[in-house]
């Protein structure tokens, strides 16, 4: 993604399985479904945008669509 986006984009990985990590990322958690906490969850700036998978082009789609200019009126 770097050699796409170069410093546009920053990836980070967090267990949350691990309750350190749960505790620490409650907010981006609150945003799941109840009953819908199936892992890999993909954020991008906050906002979840899949669960259950993070399949590389679901990832690219995710930045692309976040990184894209809002259309003008």
């Amino acid at each position: 993604m770097e050699r796409f986006y170069g410093e546009r984009v920053r990836v980070e990985y967090h267990d949350v399985g691990s309750p350190a990590e749960a505790e620490r990322h409650q907010k981006l958690l609150a945003q799941v479904p109840n009953g819908y906490l199936y892992f890999p969850l993909l954020f991008v700036n906050g906002e979840l945008k899949n669960v259950g998978s993070a399949k590389y082009y679901e990832i690219i789609y995710a930045i692309r669509e976040a990184l894209e200019p809002a259309p003008q009126n």
